[in-house]
């Protein structure tokens, strides 16, 4: 008899790991999450809607509604169990047994310079001969020549510049692109009323005294990119819902009479479904543009002849980060970082790095830094060196794909939570705007006020002077760190069921505690508690497809593995994993009923997998020490 597989639908509820198993003749995938109607709730549980998932894109989750209305609401503001369902669902995008049903390409939107009734020239790459470069790199070992240098303590621009009011109750801010070089930004609108073709709205403004150049509507659905060094022409790309629809770019000139469309832009029409889609891309000096494809084709264009120079394979999901002087790009292969000179098209220098699913990477002003934030963590290297400066831990923040540097001290992840690198901690909360970009270390802010009132473009360098104070005053709190080199752990493991499996554990959590510069010991100033949790029966499904399609409901015990940090009663930091059973490969005559029931039983592996922090500050209750509203005047 062959071996059979199964994935089960559970995962995708429960946030339990997904582990490969092996190959079989059948394999077993979940049942399609986007075609189910399901209750959203906000993050705050006051407002839910009946809806099934459409789509993410750009940290907003979109929704169809069971009347066909859509909803597009931002993935912080749903709650934490609708964000984990989202991930789960974005994990199985990821799986190329899933079943799907291409949707048909819209047509490209004709150019306002032609007639109606006219078809715009459409260009597509033609990778024929495209040179793939070499991903041995040429450096021996990682070294760039670049050193620290401080920056100006106030921003040389106007205090706010006024954007105009929104146009209609369906139009969203898209895109900020700040280019202080040309002394110029753009911001991008897009007025998605459901059901019709959309409309998108730039504003072009002057950094340096505080004007706006220029606006213009044009029909259609997309979003600038990228800003032109001479401050006219903008990188736009499509904009839709779905698999393989934000596949086009075209270049727009904003001028004081309106937008003038270039010619339309296929960089992967070679390609199928989602990996035609254009996930970043950016202008290069000389007329030149970087894309990354869905499938994680990175390549180099000469504008004029869009024709490809070279690429590089990549991460898919990797958003890359150009220098400051757009020397190098650095880039994430998902499990190792990279450094590409632009200009020649090789790769400089490689190291291995942890597993980082959805990398988002970004260099500090001066470049003597490079981040990266992926699932729940924050890495930071000195560039010059490849040396890691700091691993933080992303407790329960979804980065989004938003990372910017504050200087080259502070990192803003995910649009609003500062972090101070120096002490490792998540300080300060930022709210109020719909968009920010970080520029040579100073911060845009794009604040909105509807349709009634104007609109502003705030900047402002980031900790402000009353923020630095309030971090100062609490690094004088003697218990401000409650966990940090040299801190003694008190191990707790009465909680757990098999006294048997109790040493274990405790062998391995003491090791993890002295691998992070801690130590166990019985009169611990914080105390590590490990328990397990037995739930209720419940009902879990699977998905057969192979040797035989169906769905079939079993009854399953979870059981919750859960680790604690506490200090003087209140939780510093907690993670769990559930025992539900995620991909499973049944042996020769195994039933589901037989391997289900051998799970049923707590997971001691667990606490030997799991990572520790490194540093904990005292808990308030609060995510931050502070928080600070962004508004058209300016922070409160």
């Amino acid at each position: 008899m062959k071996a059979k597989w199964a994935v089960s639908r559970q995962i995708f509820f429960q946030g339990a790991a997904v582990v490969a198993l092996g190959l079989s003749a059948a394999v077993f995938v979940s049942v399609t999450m986007a075609e189910e109607f399901r209750t959203w709730t906000d993050s705050e549980g006051r407002y839910s809607v009946q809806a099934k998932l459409s789509g993410v894109a750009d940290g907003k989750v979109m929704l169809v509604c069971e009347d066909s209305d859509e909803i597009e609401i931002q993935l912080d503001r749903l709650s934490e169990a609708d964000r984990q369902y989202v991930e789960a669902w974005q994990v199985e995008q990821e799986n190329p047994f899933r079943r799907v049903t291409p949707a048909a390409p819209s047509p490209a939107a004709p150019s306002p310079a032609m007639p109606a009734t006219a078809k715009p020239t459409l260009v597509t790459g033609d990778w024929t001969g495209v040179r793939a470069v070499d991903m041995v790199p040429l450096q021996d070992q990682w070294e760039f020549p670049v050193e620290a240098t401080p920056l100006d303590a106030e921003p040389a621009v106007v205090s706010r510049i006024p954007l105009p009011p929104k146009t209609d109750f369906f139009e969203s801010t898209t895109s900020l692109i700040v280019h202080p070089p040309a002394g110029r930004a753009v911001v991008g609108y897009l007025v998605a009323r459901p059901r019709t073709e959309g409309e998108v709205r730039l504003v072009l403004v002057d950094l340096k005294d505080g004007s706006m150049i220029a606006q213009g509507t044009s029909p259609g659905r997309m979003e600038p990119v990228a800003l032109a060094d001479d401050g006219k022409r903008v990188l736009m790309r499509r904009k839709e819902f779905g698999s393989g629809n934000n596949d086009r770019l075209e270049i727009w000139t904003v001028t004081p009479s309106g937008i003038e469309r270039g010619v339309p832009w296929i960089p992967y029409d070679s390609f199928q479904r989602g990996q035609r889609d254009v996930k970043w891309a950016a202008f290069l000096a000389e007329d030149r543009v970087a894309t990354l494809g869905g499938e994680g084709r990175l390549a180099v264009w000469t504008l004029g002849a869009a024709q490809p120079l070279y690429y590089l394979q990549i991460a898919g999901s990797c958003i890359p980060a150009l220098s400051p002087d757009r020397q190098w790009l650095a880039f994430s292969t998902g499990k190792e970082i990279g450094v590409l000179d632009v200009d020649e098209g090789r790769v400089l220098a490689l190291q291995s790095t942890p597993n980082t699913p959805f990398p988002v990477l970004q260099f500090s002003p001066d470049a003597s830094r490079l981040a990266l934030a992926a699932h729940q963590t924050l890495y930071v290297w000195d560039f010059a060196t490849g040396e890691l400066y700091r691993d933080i831990p992303l407790r329960n923040l979804h980065v989004g794909g938003a990372l910017a540097f504050a200087g080259n001290g502070h990192v803003l992840v995910a649009k609003r939570y500062l972090f101070d690198l120096e002490n490792q901690v998540r300080i300060w909360e930022y709210q109020g705007h719909d968009l920010v970009e970080m520029v040579d270390g100073i911060c845009w802010f794009v604040v909105s006020q509807g349709q009634k009132s104007s609109g502003a473009l705030v900047p402002q360098r980031i900790p402000q002077p009353e923020v630095q104070a309030a971090i100062e005053q609490a690094l004088q709190e003697p218990d401000f760190f409650v966990l940090k080199p040299g801190t003694a752990v008190r191990v707790i493991l009465d909680a757990l069921p098999d006294a048997g499996a109790r040493e274990k554990v405790r062998a391995a959590l003491s090791e993890k505690l002295e691998a992070n510069g801690f130590h166990a010991a019985d009169d611990g100033t914080i105390d590590l508690i490990a328990n397990v949790e037995t739930g209720d029966e419940r009902e879990v499904t699977y998905r057969t497809i192979g040797r035989g399609f169906g769905v079939r409901t079993y009854k399953f015990r979870p059981h919750i593995s859960q680790l604690r940090f506490v200090y003087e009663g209140e939780t510093a930091w907690q993670v769990q994993a559930s025992n539900v059973p995620g991909f499973v490969r049944l042996a020769a005559g195994e039933t589901m009923e037989q391997f289900l029931k051998r799970q049923e039983k707590p997971n001691y592996h667990y606490f030997e997998r799991v990572a520790l922090p490194k540093i904990l500050i005292k808990p308030t209750g609060s995510p931050t020490l502070g928080s600070s509203k962004v508004t058209v005047a300016g922070l409160q």
